[in-house]
Parts: structure tokens; sequence; C-alpha cells
């Protein structure tokens, strides 16, 4: 089953019957959902009436999962004792209206990254390459460490086939000619840009990874002028290998979030 029809049968699952008939991962989406659906049209309140006695803890773990911290961690604040009129809600209202800090291709990317590993009982996957899941797994640490970490061109031509395929990344052409130009803007929009590496995930011709990136704002190189203001944002990246080289990759992380507040006067 492909991913969007994974996403939209637990969302039907759940609502047919009930959120305790649904397996952890289509659990992680159905809350996503409901949290959506009730903060688009009623409010946070009408969510947590149904659901913070038994799954808040789960619906904060499922907006971590995809990225969305602020989300998480506002989720985490409410308690039992929390007051219909504590500014929170407003707050969390607000950020998953908007979306904070994730989109559909999130949701994507984390469902096929945990499926990949609960099809550990299916038959095995025939290969599509000579490199194994841990080769993978190296490369793609080397490839966040040499071409953000240690800033060296030459990975780029290395690990990109010429028509590797980056999603999420605005619109690249393909190959290593078409990432090179966003790979010099973000350098140069943020030089001192480090990025740290928390889990990769390996499976047949897949791998995803889970990072963070600091840096500091101090170039112009995004629209608008340097803020010197400190950024920190957290993102996810499923890759398709092929002969130890990159075919295709779905980025997610929270530029869309980051950008407009660093564009935004203090």
């Amino acid at each position: 089953m492909l991913p969007d029809e994974f996403i939209q049968d637990a969302i039907n699952r759940g609502a047919r019957d009930g959120i305790e008939s649904l397996d952890i991962d289509q659990r992680m989406v159905f809350l996503i959902y409901e949290a959506e659906i009730d903060c688009d049209m009623n409010g946070l309140d009408t969510f947590l009436s149904r659901y913070r006695a038994n799954w808040m803890a789960d619906a904060a773990a499922a907006f971590e999962a995809i990225g969305a911290t602020a989300i998480a961690a506002g989720l985490r604040a409410i308690s039992p004792e929390t007051s219909r009129d504590d500014p929170i809600l407003d707050r969390v209202n607000e950020l998953i209206t908007n979306r904070t800090g994730y989109n559909y291709d999130a949701i994507r990317c984390v469902v096929s990254m945990r499926r990949s590993l609960d099809q550990k009982d299916s038959p095995p996957m025939p290969p599509t390459s000579s490199n194994t899941s841990a080769d993978n797994k190296a490369n793609t640490i080397r490839w966040f460490e040499e071409v953000w970490n240690q800033r060296r061109d030459q990975t780029i031509t290395e690990l990109l086939t010429p028509n590797s395929l980056p999603h999420g990344l605005g619109d690249l052409l393909p190959g290593p000619d078409g990432f090179r130009p966003f790979h010099r803007k973000m350098l140069a929009a943020f030089p001192d840009l480090k990025v740290e590496i928390h889990q990769t995930i390996g499976e047949a011709d897949l791998t995803a990874i889970r990072f963070s990136m600091r840096a500091t704002h101090t170039g112009d190189t995004l629209g608008f002028p340097a803020t010197n203001r400190p950024v920190l944002t957290h993102g996810l990246c499923l890759v398709r290998w092929e002969n130890g080289k990159i075919v295709e990759s779905w980025n997610e992380f929270d530029s869309a979030g980051v950008i407009p507040a660093l564009a935004t006067p203090a």
C-alpha cells in the first residue's frame, strides 16, 4: 500500500472503528488529522475534550515524529488542570491551524520510513543496486557531514546521479549542477551552519535520517537583509539510492516557518 493510501485508510478506519482499533503508525496519522480538523473548524478545545484523557502523549509524539516540535511541546504543556482561558490553548491552536513546522510531505515521509521498518516479515525486496543498506546509511551520513558541515563540493558530484531529483527544496534542476545553487545560497545566508544527525534508518534501497540544523543568519541571499538572528530547525530526509548514489530524495524541514520568521522585523 502506498503512503497516501495508508494515510487515507488510517483516517477512514479511525473514524469508523475508533482510535483503539489503530496500530501505532495509523494512530499517528489519525491524531494529526483529528487535531487539524478540530482546530480548523471548532478549535483545539474540541480535540482536547475527546483525546486529552488518554491520547495526549500519543498526539504530542505524533507531531514530534514529523518535525513539528513546537506543536509537540505545546501539547505536552497542556495538562488536565489547564483552564480554557490559558493562552497556551490559543497558541497551540494557531500552530496547528497554520501547519507550523510540517506539511503533508512530512507525514508521507515519516509514514514511508516507519512502514519500511514494519515490513521485516515481508518477502525481501529485489535489490536495485550492489550497495547494502549499511553502505547507504554510511553514505547518507557522509552526505550531511561532508556537503553541509565540511562544505566539500566534490561530494555533491560523487553522491548525486546526473538526474537525481530532490523534493521539498524548491524548484531545483536535477543532478549536481541543479543542487549547487541551493547549497551555495544556504551557506552564504548561514555561513556557520552546522547539521547534527540524530537518527538514521536503512531498508533495502531507502534510508531515512532525522537531523537538526543550527546557524546564524548573517548573509543576504534569501531575498532580504541579514538579521544576525540564530536559527534552529529540525528536519527529515528520505533518500533512494542506486549503486551508491542518490537518485531521489524527499526533504522536510521548517524552512517555511524559519524564513518568514527571519523576514519579519524583530
